[in-house]
């Protein structure tokens, strides 16, 4: 099937090289220093880039937010049409021997002398789900504060400083466990096979971080095992302040999967078919030509049960290809559509913790059957 919108929109991503950039997109603190100390080689695509419109959970404040990848940055919301889209940068192996194009962030986060805690929010996404789940081809990211010391040895993942951790301590992974599992519903609207929850990643600070007034922040992410199969981390809300809570880990923002639920679709057609084609344009010396398909104005009406919820649509012209990826959208979405032809519409609502449904409510339709007969999923 086709997916067509009426006006096609998808995540604008400007690839960049800029830390700077990446950072300001991450909301870091005015005065926040950034460079790259690791960055695999051009192959003429970027790895990383800032997004600019919503993909589901993101941005988590603010108009942007940064997306750090292991391949090609520009295809994070392409349709996912493949099980390993992405590109290998042949970038080596830089902290042992399974470790594959590297990038290892460092912002320099300033501190105040009444900050204890740094936090962030992430999510993790891959295309090595399900192949290599729990495998040794297990791609991750890592945060770390102070310095980087992470190393790989045969698929092993070595990090004492990580604190980005999943719900058994380790390393954020396709295999990652606990409520911060990936599963394929949270990748929605992207080219990944699988995505983790929300997550907000916090470590505590120390009294030698005040006094220096600043601390370093190593962001990283690496291909494991080979240069396929990519994998991406969407990054917001950079913050120091004095949350009573800082534990060192990264715990979801909501475990509810999801909180809310797109409603089932009602279509409307809010006017008569228009664009008839008048019998006195129609030349008397080609009688046999067809008259135009008449057209009407569909409108479709959802909604969702929590408030504050976001919501990623699809039009879908039956018996179609070239498909397109979900876009963001809002209620009531409207759309010309010729009556000769069949439609199918999909939302997925997205709560404001982040947490998709699992699974599109989707309504299928021919104009000039009206909306009595039109067939909800």
């Amino acid at each position: 099937m086709a997916l067509w919108l009426a006006a096609p929109v998808s995540a604008a991503i400007t690839p960049t090289r800029d830390a700077l950039a990446l950072a300001a997109a991450m909301g870091a603190p005015s005065g926040t220093t950034a460079d790259f100390i690791t960055l695999p080689p051009p192959q003429g695509a970027e790895p990383h880039g800032v997004v600019n419109q919503p993909l589901p959970g993101f941005p988590r404040g603010g108009a942007t937010f940064p997306i750090l990848t292991t391949g090609d940055a520009g295809v994070a919301d392409d349709p996912n049409l493949s099980g390993s889209s992405g590109l290998d940068l042949f970038g080596p192996s830089l902290r042992g021997d399974s470790d594959f194009d590297v990038s290892v962030l460092r912002l320099g986060v300033p501190v105040t002398a009444g900050d204890g805690c740094l936090s962030f929010e992430f999510r993790f996404l891959s295309e090595e789900f399900p192949e290599y789940q729990s495998t040794s081809y297990n791609d991750a990211f890592l945060a770390e504060l102070r310095s980087s010391t992470w190393t790989t040895s045969g698929g092993v993942v070595s990090a004492p400083s990580n604190f980005a951790l999943d719900g058994a301590g380790n390393p954020v992974t396709v295999g990652a466990e606990g409520e911060i599992a990936a599963a394929p519903s949270r990748a929605i609207a992207t080219t990944y096979d699988a995505a983790s929850r929300v997550a907000r990643a916090t470590a505590p600070l120390t009294q030698e971080d005040r006094t220096a007034g600043s601390v370093a922040l190593f962001l990283s992410i690496f291909d494991q095992g080979d240069g396929g199969y990519d994998s991406a981390a969407m990054l917001d809300n950079l913050a120091v302040d004095d949350r009573a809570e800082c534990p060192v880990g990264a715990r979801v923002i909501d475990s509810n999967d999801p909180q809310t639920s797109a409603t089932k679709p009602k279509l409307e057609f809010p006017k008569p078919p228009d664009d008839v084609l008048p019998e006195d344009l129609v030349e008397p010396e080609k009688p046999e030509k067809p008259a135009k398909p008449r057209k009407a104005t569909v409108r479709i009406k959802f909604s969702s049960s929590e408030a504050g919820s976001t919501f990623f649509c699809r039009f879908v012209k039956l018996g179609k290809t070239s498909p397109m990826p979900y876009a963001p959208c809002a209620p009531p979405f409207k759309s010309k559509v010729r009556e000769d032809r069949r439609y199918g519409f999909e939302v997925v609502a997205v709560d404001p913790a982040g947490n998709p449904d699992p699974a599109p409510v989707s309504l299928n339709f021919k104009a000039s059957e009206g909306s009595e007969k039109a067939e909800q999923k």
